[in-house]
């Protein structure tokens, strides 16, 4: 009897944790919807050079005083992690006084900062974001990526 009591507790554990931590991908359309909100300037960069690569759907910016943001859809999730790599390597040889990276299940976080501004690079599915401010609004952008779910 007490066997098949610790497998029902168990099942139950792997239900009701089996989703933490799992992230949900914006769309475009709710990305530029929030930020419009929050006045930034949004537009689809249609210019940009990203969108020669093949596996790049879209590039929608975002900005406001000290803050900018990029928002990028991928064909698929192997794109985006490849996508995410490239830019956090670019990052490689910057001043960097903070340095954080989280790896879960669908999402990568790559961050830092320093004495003049903070940068966040994060992929949710075959979805990046990209911010970039100064320092002195830190907090704001990490309460927008906060709202933005991720």
């Amino acid at each position: 009897m007490k066997k098949y009591i610790y497998i029902i507790i168990s099942l139950l554990f792997i239900v009701f944790l089996g989703g933490c931590g799992k992230k949900v991908e914006l769309t475009k359309e709710e990305f530029k919807l929030l930020l419009s909100n929050k006045n930034f300037v949004v537009y689809d960069d249609n210019s940009n050079e990203i969108l020669s690569d093949t596996n790049v759907l879209s590039f929608t910016s975002a900005s406001s005083s000290d803050i900018g943001m990029g928002f990028i859809e991928l064909k698929n999730e192997s794109a985006a992690k490849y996508l995410f790599n490239e830019y956090k390597t670019n990052e490689d040889g910057k001043d960097k006084s903070i340095e954080k990276h989280t790896n879960l299940f669908n999402y990568n976080k790559y961050s830092y900062e320093n004495a003049d501004e903070y940068y966040s690079l994060i992929r949710v599915d075959k979805t990046i974001l990209i911010v970039n401010s100064d320092i002195s609004k830190k907090e704001e952008v990490i309460s927008i990526i906060d709202q933005l779910g991720y």
